[in-house]
């Protein structure tokens, strides 16, 4: 059967990927019931971005900035201040933090989702099949955060450019 054309000549499909992308570049997010069907049938290895790595690392560079503040104006400070040094172990901790989980990626194969570390090892993996639901939270310039409900568990992960794609729609791995 041929696909009807519409009057520019784009077919249906073309049209509606061009609409989701310029919907997703203006910060929609397509709901959640979507992304959970498409879920199951994703496959290929996501990961972050050289953009998206460089922005965590810009932010935790800015954190520990903020931490070596009482460090930089002596004499201003009282370095030995229990409250100055709590907030700069406080800020150490949160720039750690941010850069964990750099390198970590997601693998989805066969209806299966796999968390791989930065050496390689499966840190989790789950079983999509089982899926009750998800929820996604986040987006319009922050992460999106989706969260995995099976009956007896949960999962929570972060939501990369090239996985937003893949679960758009856009993406061809």
């Amino acid at each position: 059967m041929k696909e009807r054309r519409i009057a520019v000549g784009l077919d249906k499909t073309m049209l509606r990927k061009l609409s989701a992308s310029i919907a997703s570049n203006l910060g929609y997010r397509p709901d959640a019931h979507h992304w959970a069907a498409r879920l199951p049938q994703l496959q290929g290895h996501f990961r972050r971005s050289k953009y998206e790595n460089g922005l965590r690392v810009f932010y935790a560079a800015f954190v520990l900035m903020l931490a070596a503040v009482p460090q930089l104006a002596p004499g201003r400070v009282d370095r030995s201040d229990p409250i100055i040094l709590v907030s700069m172990a406080v800020m150490v901790g949160l720039a750690v933090i941010m850069l964990w989980p750099l390198g970590r990626s997601y693998v989805f194969k066969d209806g299966e989702l796999s968390l791989v570390s930065r050496r390689g090892h499966v840190v989790w993996r789950e079983d999509l099949r089982g899926l009750e639901y998800v929820t996604c939270s986040g987006g319009a310039g922050r992460s999106v955060i989706m969260t995995l409900r099976w009956p007896d568990r949960r999962r929570r992960i972060e939501v990369f450019g090239s996985l937003e794609k893949a679960l758009s729609g856009s993406h061809r791995p």
